[in-house]
């Protein structure tokens, strides 16, 4: 049975299915760097936000002292690099919002929470392996 995705705003989808279609299809309207401008979207993410917050309980809050701005920037890491959205906030701090997590309404679970810092504590090694492999056996 599909999960519903309710958000504060009053947007309704009967399956997160479509709520994450929802918004991958809004961030893929918007360049890196771009501003969302479209008062709609912007209210979707706000309403995101907030549902994000409520059950993040155990860190720190997205939404800070409140929201300047949201818009679309590269995720960089060792190795990958993803679109996402990010918010500004009042006080000049910026900070990605996973849209995923947000629609699920589910924290990351200890064991992920674990196995991403593990990953990202091997990540450059693992891709100077990568590099060192790839040039050997060309």
């Amino acid at each position: 049975m599909a999960k519903s995705v309710s958000l504060p705003n009053g947007r309704f989808w009967k399956a997160q299915t479509a709520a994450l279609d929802h918004f991958k299809n809004m961030l893929k309207r918007y360049a890196d760097e771009q501003t969302v401008e479209d008062y709609l979207d912007h209210d979707d993410l706000v309403a995101l936000l907030e549902r994000y917050d409520a059950v993040i309980i155990d860190g720190p809050t997205k939404i800070g002292r409140g929201i300047d701005y949201f818009f679309r920037r590269q995720n960089a890491g060792e190795g990958f690099s993803t679109p996402g959205f990010w918010v500004r906030r009042v006080d000049g701090s910026e900070t990605d919002l996973s849209y995923i997590q947000a629609v699920k309404g589910q924290p990351k679970s200890n064991a992920q929470e674990f196995y991403d810092a593990c990953r990202a504590a091997v990540a450059a090694d693992l891709l100077a392996a990568k590099k060192r492999h790839f040039t050997a056996f060309r």
